[in-house]
């Protein structure tokens, strides 16, 4: 299996994000069990970190160096790895 580029997951997920902004967003990180429920309000990727910005939190990954998703047909599953993982749930409509 040909690893993945970085870039263009980085990419990918920007593109997601754009066009979801608004919709429904669950997510949990590292050491913690449970979803949160959230709506999404913005994102922000950087050289080294991304962030996703929702109504009442901000989960900020660190040093990130993979992002991977799974897509369904309501919805996109997708990880950040870095200094933390994180995990979201996120709604087409």
């Amino acid at each position: 299996m040909k690893p993945r580029d970085k870039k263009t997951e980085v990419s990918k997920l920007e593109g997601i994000l754009k066009a979801c902004i608004g919709n429904k967003v669950r997510f949990r990180v590292d050491g913690i069990v449970t979803f949160t429920n959230e709506i999404l309000k913005d994102y922000i990727i950087g050289d080294s970190d991304i962030t996703i910005v929702m109504e009442q939190e901000s989960i900020t990954t660190n040093n990130y160096n993979e992002v991977s998703f799974t897509h369904y047909e309501d919805r996109v599953d997708f990880w950040i790895y870095g200094d933390r993982t994180s995990r979201f749930n996120l709604q087409f409509a």
